[in-house]
């Protein structure tokens, strides 16, 4: 199970330094930004071992696992188009994901969970090629601490459908 515990606690502690009045605009920038990529780092882990833990079930051959961290190394991103559902195919199969997607849908929250990976994908890349001074627009701490909490309780979810690894 992941550390979500930790990585709220985390971007709590952001949140109280980003509302600091003390601090500096740039120090403000920075704590933003961290918190930023702090839940994609922690949103890309929940993907990669969702998808690590449909190939790790007992008698699964070692080359299936092999293939899935082959896919995951060349995966740069959350959006789901573009990334994860490329990732989930490999390691489900396309049938599979077929299934898990048309369960998705009924819940009403797939198009909620795509738009937030998507979210977590335009914030971390405005983010990850600047520097403080050349940081554009950065979500508030706490917008990234809503949108962890919706990502989560999503991710928690997807439980009742067979992914139990979270």
């Amino acid at each position: 199970m992941f550390d979500s515990e930790m990585v709220r606690s985390h971007l709590e502690e952001l949140d109280k330094y980003y509302n600091d009045s003390q601090s500096s605009p740039e120090l403000v920038a920075m704590v933003a930004k961290l918190a930023v990529l702090e839940l994609s780092g922690w949103v890309e882990e929940c993907l990669h071992k969702i998808a690590r833990s449909s190939v790790t079930v007992e008698g699964t051959d070692e080359r299936a696992l092999e293939l899935v961290n082959e896919t995951i190394r060349k995966c740069h991103g959350v959006n789901y188009e573009r990334h994860v559902q490329q990732m989930f195919s490999v390691a489900f199969g396309a049938s599979q994901l077929a299934n898990i997607e048309s369960k998705l849908k009924e819940s009403a929250k797939f198009e909620q969970f795509k738009a937030e990976l998507g979210n977590v994908q335009v914030s971390r890349n405005n983010l990850a090629h600047t520097y403080t001074r050349g940081t554009p627009m950065v979500d508030a701490p706490r917008t990234t601490l809503q949108r962890f909490d919706r990502l989560n309780s999503m991710l928690y979810e997807s439980k009742r459908i067979g992914l139990n690894t979270l």
